[in-house]
C-alpha cells in the first residue's frame, strides 16, 4: 500500500501537483495518501529546485578580507546607516542569578541531571544587579546602539495567576534606561525557559495551557507601556532611536527539539516527546505568537500612548543538516542522508514559512505525523524576523559527524567557523519570510566560543564578510546583534558542561558589575561598529 501511494505522489508530481498546490485533493484522499504525497512534494521542492542556500560553498571567502572598516562601508552604501542596529544579545536565564529550581524549568532541569546552575559563582555577570552598568559599558565602551534581553517568565509569574512587580518594574526599568542612553531594547519574551507549574499544566503541548504564555506576554508589554507613559524623558528619547522591537521567541523550534525529542533540555519526559509531540508543541507555539501579535496590537491603539505601535516578531535558527560526504560510504548514502534530515527540516523550517506566508500549518510524515492547522490571521502577525546563526552540521544516515579541524572549531563541539553558512541562512530567510511578507530580516544572534582572540577575529571578520555578500546580492539585513554581550551561563549538557567563552566582553573577577571588551573583538566587530558610527555621524 505505502509503495503504490508513493508512486502516486510521484506521478502526481510529474504532471504539476506539488505539495504546495495539493489543497483541492485533499478532500478526496486518505490522511496517510496525502501524507506521502506532500513529503514526496516538499523532498521534489528542495532537491531538484536546488536554491542557493542548499549548497554548502554559496559563496568563496578569500583568505585576504576586506578591513572591518571596508565592510562597513560597503553595507552603509548598500541598505543606509541610521536604521542598522549594532549590538549584542543577552539572556536573563544565562546572564542572571535568581532563578531556582522551585521557579524554573531549565535550573530544575540541571539539578535534575547535577548540572551546573547560573547562580554557581563560576558564572560572574549579574545581569538583574548591575544592567545599568552593562547598558552603560555597550553604549560608552563599545558604541553599540541595540541590545537584546529577555524576561524570565519563571520571576515574573511565579505561580499561576500571581504577578511578581518588583520583577515587572525591573524590567520596565531596563528597558527605559536603555532607550535613556540611546540604545534599541529587543525584548524576547521566551528564551528556552519556563514557570514550572506551566510544564506542569501541559506546557505548549496542550493548547489551552498555552494561554498563560499569550497573557504573561500581554502583561509584561502593558506595564512597561504604563511605566514609560509615566516618564517623558524616555518617550523624548525614543524618538531619535530605532523603534524598539518585541520577540515572542528565541528559536521556537530549537525549543520544541530540545525538550521535546533530544532530551537536552525541560521537560525531558520519555511519556511526552517525538516528532509528532514536536510538531504538536510548534504549532501552538505558533498559534500563541499570533495572539501575543494582535492582543499588543489592540492594547496599544487602546492605551493612547505616545510610543510606537509595537513591532512584533520573533527570531527563527537556522543549523543546516548537511550530508557528509568525507568518505566514498558517506557520499554514496548521501542521498539517503538527505531523505532523512529533510522530515526534520519539515518540522523546524518549512512548516514555520508555510505558516507565515500562506496561514497553514502542516506537518506530513508518513505512519507518524499528520498535523494540519489553519491561522488567517498568520500571514499579517510578523513584523520582523531575527535570524540566529552559529553553523552547519554534517549527518551521515542518522549520525551526526563534529568537525575536527583545529584551524575552524571552537569550544562548542558541533559549531565551527563556517561562515558561508550565514550566507545561505540570510539568504533562506529572505527567500521564504523576509520577501513575501515584505519585512526586515536582521541577525540576532551569531558569535563563538573561544578562548582564543585570534580565532574570535577571525571568526567575526570572515561573518561580517559573508553578511556584507548577502546585503550585496539583494538581501537586506537591517542589524547584527552577536552572542553575547558578555560570557555568562551557556546551556550545558548531560554530555557537556565545560564553560565556554562566546562574550563580546570578559567579566572583570573581582567586579562583576564591570566588563573589559576582549581584543578579539576590538579589532572586527569593534572596528565594524566604529566605522558604521562615524559614518552615521557625517
Amino acid at each position: 500500500m505505502i509503495r503504490f501511494q508513493a508512486v502516486l505522489g510521484i506521478v502526481s508530481l510529474a504532471i504539476g501537483m506539488q505539495a504546495d498546490g495539493m489543497q483541492q485533493e485533499r478532500r478526496s484522499l486518505s490522511d496517510s495518501t496525502y501524507a506521502v504525497r506532500y513529503v514526496v512534494g516538499y523532498l521534489a521542492k528542495n532537491w531538484w529546485s536546488k536554491p542557493v542556500y542548499t549548497c554548502e560553498k554559496a559563496i568563496v571567502i578569500p583568505q585576504d578580507l576586506p578591513a572591518p572598516e571596508a565592510l562597513a562601508q560597503s553595507m552603509a552604501e548598500k541598505i543606509g546607516v541610521h536604521n542598522f542596529m549594532r549590538g549584542a544579545s543577552t539572556s536573563a536565564h544565562q546572564c542572571g542569578k535568581l532563578c531556582t529550581p522551585e521557579k524554573c524549568s531549565w535550573s530544575r532541569f540541571a539539578q535534575r541531571y547535577d548540572l551546573p546552575q547560573p547562580s554557581d559563582d563560576a558564572n560572574k555577570m549579574d545581569w538583574d544587579r548591575y544592567y545599568r552598568s552593562y547598558i552603560d559599558y555597550a553604549k560608552d565602551e563599545l558604541k553599540l546602539n541595540a541590545l537584546r534581553f529577555s524576561v524570565e517568565w519563571a520571576l515574573v509569574q511565579p505561580n499561576p495567576g500571581e504577578w511578581d512587580i518588583a520583577t515587572l518594574d525591573r524590567y520596565a526599568d531596563m528597558f527605559c534606561y536603555a532607550i535613556k542612553r540611546g540604545i534599541t531594547p529587543v525584548v524576547c519574551f521566551h528564551h528556552y525557559t519556563d514557570p514550572n507549574w506551566f510544564l506542569e499544566q501541559g506546557g505548549f503541548y496542550d493548547a489551552h495551557t498555552s494561554r498563560h504564555f499569550v497573557d504573561f506576554c500581554v502583561a509584561t508589554y502593558e506595564h512597561i507601556l504604563h511605566v514609560v507613559g509615566k516618564a517623558p524623558a524616555v518617550v523624548a528619547a525614543s524618538k531619535s532611536i530605532n523603534a524598539p522591537l518585541w520577540a515572542t521567541y528565541n528559536t521556537p523550534a530549537g525549543y520544541a527539539f530540545r525538550g521535546y525529542h533530544q532530551y537536552a533540555g525541560p521537560p525531558a519526559d520519555s511519556d511526552c516527546s517525538g516528532l509528532d509531540v514536536v510538531a504538536q508543541v510548534l504549532k501552538n507555539m505558533l498559534e500563541a505568537h499570533v495572539q501575543v501579535y494582535q492582543r499588543m496590537k489592540v492594547l496599544h491603539a487602546q492605551a493612547n500612548t505616545a510610543m510606537p505601535t509595537p513591532k512584533v516578531g520573533l527570531l527563527k535558527n537556522i543549523h543546516q543538516i548537511d550530508p557528509a560526504k568525507a568518505t566514498w560510504g558517506q557520499y554514496a548514502a548521501s542521498p539517503i542522508t538527505r531523505m532523512l534530515v529533510s522530515f526534520a527540516d519539515m518540522i523546524q523550517n518549512g512548516a514555520i514559512y508555510r505558516f507565515f506566508t500562506t496561514g497553514e500549518y502542516q506537518v506530513h510524515i508518513p505512519c507518524k505525523v499528520h498535523i494540519k492547522h489553519t491561522n488567517s490571521q498568520a500571514p499579517h502577525s510578523l513584523d520582523f524576523i531575527g535570524l540566529n546563526y552559529y553553523a552547519n552540521r554534517h549527518m551521515h544516515l542518522t549520525t551526526g559527524i563534529k568537525p575536527t579541524d583545529p584551524d575552524v572549531i571552537s569550544d562548542n563541539e558541533w559549531y565551527y567557523r563556517y561562515p558561508q553558512g550565514i550566507y545561505r541562512a540570510i539568504v533562506e530567510l529572505s527567500e521564504n519570510i523576509a520577501h513575501p511578507l515584505q519585512i526586515p530580516l536582521f541577525v540576532a544572534e551569531n558569535g563563538i566560543a573561544t578562548t582564543d582572540d585570534a580565532k574570535r577575529a577571525r571568526f567575526y571578520h570572515e561573518y561580517l564578510y559573508a553578511m556584507n555578500k548577502a546585503v550585496q546580492d539583494g538581501y537586506p539585513v537591517t542589524g547584527y546583534l552577536p552572542w553575547t554581550l558578555a560570557d555568562n551561563y551557556e546551556w550545558p549538557t548531560i554530555e557537556n558542561h565545560k564553560p565556554r567563552s562566546f562574550g563580546l566582553c570578559a567579566v572583570v573577577a573581582d567586579n562583576p558589575a564591570q566588563l573589559c571588551v576582549k581584543e578579539g573583538t576590538r579589532a572586527t566587530y569593534g572596528a565594524f561598529v566604529k566605522e558604521m558610527n562615524r559614518l552615521e555621524q557625517k
